[in-house]
């Protein structure tokens, strides 16, 4: 098994302390963290109390791009444009 990189999630925009714990990871372990961040958000949850994934879901969802975006770097058929983070 081999570590592809390590993807922050549940991040909390516009806190200081987010923005600071993903700035140490990225000092600490460098290229190994992904440039793409899942920002916490209430949606998550309700997919799983809804049974579904949040594909289908909330497909539009900043979190739902973000999850495809993260895949299609892994399988190497990067988009053009990325989420906000």
């Amino acid at each position: 098994m081999r570590i592809l990189g390590i993807l922050p999630t549940m991040y909390a925009t516009g806190t200081i302390h987010a923005r600071e714990v993903v700035e140490e990871m990225r000092a600490v372990f460098g290229e190994q963290i992904f440039d793409i961040v899942i920002q916490k958000s209430i949606r998550f949850p309700e997919a799983t109390v809804a049974n579904q994934a949040m594909l289908d879901y909330a497909s539009k969802h900043q979190g739902t791009r973000a999850y495809q975006l993260l895949a299609q770097r892994i399988v190497g058929s990067e988009p053009e444009t990325t989420p906000d983070a």
